[in-house]
C-alpha cells in the first residue's frame, strides 16, 4: 500500500506480486523503495549495532505496539525511569498507530488498499521468520 500510494508500484498488483517484485534480483529500479521497505522491517542488526556502540544498559528498546497497548503506562514509566525522570513524566501521552497509507491525506486516495492473500501473508512471514524469533529474544532479554 505504501508503494501504491507513492506511485512506485502498479496499483493493480496483488500483495504476492508486489512482494515477489520486491525480492526479485531482476526488480526494476524503484528509487530503492521495494528493497528498503522490506529491509526496514528487519530490526535485529540495528539493535545489535546500538548495543555494540552504546552498551545494552544505554539503549532503550520498545515498540509502537507496546506504547499504544494496554501496557502503555507501564512502558512509559519504564521510559521515564530509563531517562532518569519521574514515572509520571509521560502521563496522558498517547501514541497512535497510523501511517500515510491509512490516513485521509494519502497521495492517491482513490486507490483501494491491497487485498491480502494467504500466499502473500505466508511469503512475508517466511521472509521475516528468522528475524522475528531473534527480535523476540532481544525483547525478552531487555526486561531481564
Amino acid at each position: 500500500d505504501h508503494g501504491k500510494q507513492g506511485g512506485y508500484i502498479d496499483p493493480s498488483m496483488t500483495d504476492l506480486q508486489a512482494f515477489e517484485l520486491a525480492i526479485s534480483a531482476n526488480r526494476p529500479s524503484l528509487l530503492g523503495w521495494s528493497r528498503s521497505l522490506l529491509q526496514r522491517g528487519i530490526f535485529v542488526p540495528s539493535i545489535r549495532a546500538a548495543y555494540g556502540l552504546f552498551g545494552r544498559d544505554n539503549v532503550f528498546l520498545t515498540s509502537l505496539e507496546l506504547l499504544s497497548s494496554e501496557a502503555e503506562q507501564k512502558e512509559l514509566a519504564r521510559l521515564a525511569n530509563f531517562v532518569g525522570m519521574p514515572e509520571t513524566t509521560f502521563d496522558g501521552a498517547t501514541f497512535v498507530q497510523r501511517n500515510r497509507s491509512q490516513n485521509r491525506l494519502r497521495l492517491l486516495a482513490d486507490l483501494p488498499r491491497t487485498r491480502r492473500t494467504n500466499a502473500g501473508e505466508q511469503m512475508v512471514r517466511r521472509f521475516y521468520a528468522r528475524w522475528a524469533s531473534e527480535l523476540a529474544k532481544l525483547l525478552e532479554e531487555r526486561d531481564s
